[in-house]
């Protein structure tokens, strides 16, 4: 847990979701997409999905940084549906004030993604997305997200441990 999984993992992973490496993005696509360049690119919906997957992304060998009491502090908290922001402060992934729920306009369909595909030659990228299980979580996890407030954080406990939870869906 909390674990890099390596290149080869991550590959098989993929397969086994239906995602083909001959359609992913180009490097140069992906270079222009994550920047917010390319034919209507838009910097800050490019900024939001950088660090919502530097956020999914979170293990120990790719810790996010955080400034806690004026220290510049690593933390992996990324499978546990938390996060440590910027400032030093828990957050859920799902909370109204964490890119990975901010994001969430930019990846549905008819959203930045596609239409920045589209107009980048990156429609086998998108249409490979789209057959996956991407098109049910990200419109499922939206809603819930909407119905289910503003913090996302819960006590969890289990036996005389407690501790906070994120609730990302």
């Amino acid at each position: 847990m909390n674990r890099p999984l390596g290149a080869r993992a991550a590959h098989r992973i993929a397969r086994r979701l239906g995602h083909d490496r001959r359609h992913a993005f180009t490097p140069k696509q992906y270079r222009r997409f994550i920047t917010g360049r390319g034919v209507g690119g838009d910097p800050a919906a490019a900024k939001l999905v950088d660090e919502s997957v530097r956020i999914f992304t979170n293990t120990r060998g790719r810790p996010l940084l955080a400034n806690v009491d004026g220290t510049v502090t690593p933390t992996v908290l990324g499978s546990d549906g938390l996060m440590v922001d910027r400032t030093g402060m828990l957050q859920s992934l799902a909370n109204t004030n964490a890119p990975t729920r901010q994001v969430n306009p930019v990846l549905v369909p008819g959203g930045y993604l596609g239409t920045w595909c589209r107009a980048n030659g990156a429609e086998d990228s998108l249409w490979m997305l789209y057959r996956s299980a991407y098109g049910a979580e990200i419109l499922s996890g939206n809603a819930s997200q909407q119905r289910s407030g503003v913090a996302q954080l819960v006590p969890n406990q289990k036996g005389a441990t407690t501790s906070t939870v994120g609730m990302t869906r």
